[in-house]
C-alpha cells in the first residue's frame, strides 16, 4: 500500500466488496439526465481490502438484465444503513464508459447480471 509522498504505487485487485459509509437520496435530479430516474440514491462505499479507498455509485436491485437500456430498479431507502455489505459491479454503458452499480449483500444476483466479479474492471 502506498504511504504519504511515496512513489511505490501500483496496480491491486480487489473484492468489490466493502460496507456503506455515506449516502443521500436526490428527489428533484440534479442533472436533466437523471430526471427519469429521482428519486434515486446516490452511496459511497468504504472497500474492504483498502479502507481509505471509496467508490460512489447508485445501489440498485441485481435482477435487471443487463445492457437493456432500462433504468435500473434502486432499492427501497429503508434498506440503507450504514455499515451494510455492499458489491461494487460495473455496468457498461458505452464502448469506453463502465459505471459502477453497488449491490446489496443480501441481493447479489451480481455474476449472472453482469458476468464478472466488481474488482476486475
Amino acid at each position: 500500500m502506498p504511504r504519504l509522498q511515496s512513489l511505490d504505487t501500483g496496480w491491486q485487485e480487489l473484492s468489490g466488496r466493502g460496507q456503506l459509509w455515506s449516502y443521500c437520496v436526490a428527489h428533484p435530479p440534479l442533472l436533466p439526465a437523471f430526471e427519469k430516474d429521482a428519486p434515486y440514491n446516490v452511496a459511497v462505499i468504504q472497500l474492504d481490502e483498502a479502507p481509505t479507498l471509496r467508490i460512489f455509485g447508485r445501489v440498485v436491485r441485481g435482477g435487471a438484465a443487463s445492457g437493456s437500456g432500462e433504468a435500473r430498479e434502486p432499492v427501497d431507502p429503508s434498506l440503507l444503513v450504514i455499515g451494510a455489505r455492499l458489491q461494487v459491479v460495473f455496468e457498461k454503458v458505452a464502448d469506453d464508459v463502465a459505471l459502477p452499480l453497488l449491490l446489496l449483500e443480501d441481493d447479489l444476483a451480481w455474476p449472472a447480471l453482469l458476468g464478472t466479479a466488481g474488482g476486475k474492471h
